[in-house]
């Protein structure tokens, strides 16, 4: 969301203002922002025939909220322990 409230994005440009995420992760969220009304999938007109994500108006009404709870989380997660092993089988565990 945040990345599409920049406006209109292609996959790959979301992608790498989000390192880290796979491209089919990606994909999926973006096709469940779709089926919640949230996300517009469009191409654009000739000549160039980029197909881009970009915000609805139910998306772009949820920012504010969305502000909000990044503001209220952030405080949260700097002060939570680091951690420094992770495993994909067990609990990671704080330094």
């Amino acid at each position: 969301m945040r990345e599409l409230s920049l406006g209109p994005r292609r996959h790959r440009d979301l992608a790498a203002g989000l390192p880290g995420i796979p491209s089919n992760v990606l994909a999926a969220r973006l096709k469940d922002l779709q089926a919640a009304g949230v996300v517009v999938r469009r191409t654009l007109p000739a000549p160039t025939d980029v197909t881009v994500y970009e915000l609805t108006d139910a998306g772009r009404a949820l920012q504010p909220a969305l502000k909000e709870l990044l503001a209220w989380g952030r405080p949260m997660h700097r002060n939570r322990p680091r951690t420094t092993q992770c495993s994909p089988v067990g609990p990671c565990r704080a330094s």
